[in-house]
């Protein structure tokens, strides 16, 4: 039997994974130009740019203030002046903080770099201990001295192998008797920040030592005991702070750690990243207020939302998630490279619309809508389906007025919110991303939903006093909009009218208040009597106010909470692909194994299975030998022989005569022919 030297290339195929690069990235069945191709990924890169960019702006302003205030506790943990510094205690406490950065673990790594780096910044040196990289009490603490002081150097090499290393590297390597000490030995750390402070080289004494324990329930019990006891036995010499990273309940640090060990930490609690609030602001700011670049459709959106309230409960896993809608819309879509532009730049653009893509825009379910708006002007739908310079000189119109649906629509949708807020109906108050679900999933636009016929009826029940503290929520609201929005200055106009309005009824009340307290008994009659005259004809009048004011509200819903399926040519904008997210985020490898082995047209690309589709239930013997064996497998069952298999195998062999070998594709042929 010769050896074989040729591997085969689907050998990982056993280990379910195996990678299948993609074909022509040209699109239009290849005929698509190179100009457009660049573009689309030029428009990908754009735009996820943009969006990453207001993510992280959006999780660091989150969390910006729980680090601010971990910072100043970091900065002012040996700064007590208190009567207990001086009490010779037969203890030393360690600041430590307590920070509760959420249930899921993966997503503390960005968090605690974040902190680690703000930290960095404020001039303390930090480590950072993972327990993946803490096996032991050793391996630990020499970790933690290399990440402090910030020093990745081979321990074991001899000083003068290296004339030129640092006098701070030199220093480390040897105490002050000049004995050789290991990189685990707190003393060399104790060495190194005594000499880093008396060359000078902190200008205070307002430098920390931080330790960041990130995953806080992954730690061994007893290595964290050691480690406590061991940096509060230097307190005096190093201005150490731990920093714990707790993922569930305080509760877990009580039944992980001994009460000796609790006695030598000082303790204080933070919280970073809330989950609600963050995946709320998250839809808001980069899905529902952002004009530009691609929004998810229904059924995207309820995967990712699904998958995040379900499953991980994830903002990384939330983000990854969302770059690869992006990347499937700019890589499968043809016409996206029309999707994040101007007036200007759709100008230059038209241009390289060939005629091909032309017929795919005549081809989307909202232009053919389009078109049939048209049908009683005959000349306009002829000239929409031939006159392709008709067509060009259109799109830029569909742009602009998607852009400008998404800018109205945000700030009807954030007036819904607004006054579901100011309710007193706890059931009424939804959260964003539940709202912007029904927003998409009512083809018939958000305003016919039950819901906010809902809120429109519990709206008019509100007094004046309450009304006007809405109308001047949304005015402020407006007002940070409305130089972005210049279509909706009318509706601007008529929110500062009903606020002064109301204003002026609340003032004139409280002045008829004030003037009665200082009237005799007789006259507080006389006036009471004209007041209640007066009250039934201001009842009048508020009522009429209060009908004009939901009256706006109704109207401003109706006109911009259209659904997005009724916006001309809404498929360059909107991602609507759902199975390849849950194909790639939801693996399934038994049944991709599967489909490779039984159907090798699918994934190995098997000539034979190409050239001939029926073929493909077949044991062909031009098949890749695994696939042969594999559906021989299959006929035989559960009761299936060893040597009866093989045998079977050598007969599909032999049927086919000698064929040209490729080693690579039959790697077994020398072995059984």
């Amino acid at each position: 039997m010769s050896e074989i030297q040729a591997r085969d290339p689907f050998d990982s195929i056993t280990k379910g994974c195996f990678v299948i690069l993609p074909g022509e990235p040209r699109l239009i069945d290849g005929t698509e130009s190179v100009e457009t191709l660049k573009l689309r990924v030029k428009e990908y890169e754009r735009t996820w740019s943009e969006m990453k960019n207001r993510i992280d702006s959006l999780l660091a302003n989150i969390n910006k203030f729980s680090i601010e205030s971990i910072v100043n506790f970091v900065t002012n943990a040996y700064n007590d002046t208190s009567n207990f510094q001086n009490l010779n205690l037969p203890y030393c406490e360690l600041p430590t903080a307590l920070v509760f950065a959420g249930i899921n673990i993966p997503d503390h790594d960005v968090l605690f770099k974040q902190v680690a780096r703000t930290l960095q910044q404020n001039g303390h040196a930090v480590a950072t201990l993972r327990s993946a990289d803490c096996s032991n009490l050793k391996n630990t603490i020499g970790h933690m001295i290399e990440q402090l002081m910030n020093t990745q150097k081979d321990y074991e090499k001899d000083e003068d192998e290296d004339e030129g290393i640092d006098e701070r590297i030199v220093f480390s390597k040897r105490a002050k008797g000049g004995s050789r000490l290991p990189k685990y030995d707190m003393q060399l750390l104790a060495g190194w920040y005594e000499h880093m402070y008396q060359t000078a080289r902190c200008n205070d004494n307002g430098s920390r030592l931080v330790v960041i324990i990130q995953d806080f329930e992954c730690f061994d019990p007893k290595l964290l005991e050691d480690l406590v006891l061991i940096c509060s036995e230097y307190r005096e010499r190093l201005p150490m702070v731990f920093l714990i990273g707790i993922a569930t309940t305080i509760e877990i640090l009580h039944d992980t750690l001994p009460k000796s060990t609790l006695s030598l930490l000082r303790m204080e609690k933070f919280s970073l990243l809330q989950p609600d609030q963050c995946f709320n602001a998250l839809v808001n700011e980069v899905i529902i207020e952002e004009s530009k670049g691609i929004k998810l459709g229904l059924a995207p959106f309820k995967y990712l939302t699904d998958t995040y309230l379900l499953l991980n409960y994830s903002i990384s896993s939330y983000v990854s998630k969302l770059q690869y809608a992006v990347m499937h819309h700019y890589y499968a879509n043809p016409l996206s490279f029309l999707s994040n532009i101007n007036r200007e730049e759709a100008q230059a653009r038209l241009y390289l619309l060939t005629d091909e893509h032309l017929e795919i825009i005549r081809m989307q379910t909202s232009f053919r809508k389009f078109v049939e708006a048209c049908l009683p002007n005959y000349q306009e739908v002829v000239k929409l389906l031939k006159d392709n310079n008709y067509l060009r000189s259109l799109i830029p119109g569909f742009i602009e007025e998607m852009q400008l649906y998404q800018k109205k629509f945000s700030v009807a949708f954030n007036f819904i919110y607004i006054i579901q807020k100011s309710l007193n109906e706890p059931s009424m108050r939804k959260q964003k991303y539940y709202l912007y679900f029904m927003a998409l999933q009512e083809t018939n636009g958000l305003c016919e939903s039950d819901y906010v016929k809902s809120v429109v009826l519990h709206l008019r029940k509100l007094d004046c006093m309450k009304l006007r503290e809405i109308v001047i929520a949304c005015k402020e609201y407006l007002s940070q909009r409305i130089d972005d929005i210049i279509e909706l200055t009318e509706a601007m106009s008529l929110l500062e009218n009903f606020a002064e309005k109301l204003s002026s009824n609340d003032d004139s009340e409280c002045e008829l208040e004030r003037e009665q307290a200082m009237l005799s008994i007789g006259e507080r009659l006389v006036r009471s009597r004209a007041k209640a005259a007066r009250n039934k004809t201001n009842s009048t009048n508020d009522t009429k106010l209060s009908k004009d004011v939901v009256g706006f509200f109704e109207a401003l819903f109706r006109d911009n909470l259209r659904h997005y399926s009724s916006i001309t040519l809404h498929e360059l904008i909107y991602y609507d692909t759902v199975h390849l997210l849950k194909k790639a985020f939801n693996a399934q490898p038994r049944e991709a194994l599967q489909t490779a082995l039984g159907q090798p047209n699918h994934y190995i690309r098997c000539d034979c299975c190409l050239e001939d589709q029926s073929a493909v239930d077949e044991i062909l013997s031009t098949q890749n030998d695994t696939c042969i064996l594999y559906k021989l497998y299959l006929e035989f069952g559960r009761l299936i022989n060893l040597y009866d298999w093989f045998v079977a195998f050598k007969h599909v062999l032999d049927k086919a005569g000698p064929i040209e070998m490729n080693e690579a594709q039959y790697p077994l042929r020398n072995r059984y022919s």
